[in-house]
This record gives structure tokens, C-alpha cells and sequence, in this order.
């Protein structure tokens, strides 16, 4: 879900929150493109643990 200026600003999101939040989201971003570029699996015996 993308969320605009207009619609942060409904929420009552400050400008120095989305400067805040911006990096993260980038961080997210980056992460995952390179786990999907380099074939990145889940650690199946970590997940079997079923935490």
C-alpha cells in the first residue's frame, strides 16, 4: 500500500515523521531486492521450530 503526502498528512503524520519513516521503508526496500537478486531462502530449520 502506497501512502501520498496528502493522505500522511490526513493522518496527522509530521513532516520530521515521514523523513523519519522514509529510511526504513528504503531499508525494507533495498533488503529485499537483494534477497530476491541472490536467491535468498528462509532458514527451513529455523521455521520448523514452529516459534
Amino acid at each position: 500500500m502506497s501512502i501520498t503526502r496528502t493522505r500522511a498528512s490526513a493522518l496527522a503524520l509530521a513532516r520530521a515523521g515521514l523523513l523519519l519513516a522514509a529510511p526504513v521503508a528504503a531499508f525494507f526496500n533495498m533488503t529485499s531486492r537483494l534477497a530476491s537478486a541472490s536467491d535468498m531462502r528462509p532458514n527451513v530449520e529455523y521455521h520448523a521450530h514452529a516459534r
